[in-house]
């Protein structure tokens, strides 16, 4: 359940691909994804500016959500005039867990390689 709302997986896999192959369908159909951005740049500050407590999904930096630290990662959030009110976590599976954790892995290697600050480090994760 997510929100008092359940999800079977088979809704959860098809929500899954399409946020993973959004961006690409919409530059194949119109070449560029900017508008959507100042769209939803204008919908964040209405949000906040109005106290609407909206949940939205925002990348976040965990703080031990999923047993991370140090990394963002897009979650549902409640947004209101605090800026993010609750970080909402989905129960996910083992599968999903170890995929989460190979991603963040190689997020973290990554950020080593480009020779970032101490900010992102292998400990925090």
């Amino acid at each position: 359940k997510i929100n008092g709302i359940s999800f079977d997986k088979e809704q959860m896999d098809s929500l899954f691909l399409n946020v993973k192959t959004a961006a690409y369908q919409i530059i194949e159909k119109k070449g560029h994804t900017d508008l959507a951005i100042g769209l939803m740049i204008s919908h964040l500050v209405k949000t906040i500016r109005n106290n609407q407590k909206s949940i939205l999904p925002l990348s976040v930096r965990l703080e031990g959500q999923y047993d991370l630290q140090g990394l963002c990662l897009g979650l549902p959030c409640v947004l209101g005039a605090q800026g993010v009110e609750a970080i909402i976590t989905p129960p996910i599976s083992k599968n999903e867990q170890e995929q989460l954790n190979n991603s963040a892995e190689t997020l973290l290697k990554s950020i080593k390689d480009i020779s970032y600050p101490k900010f992102y480090t292998k400990d925090k994760v």
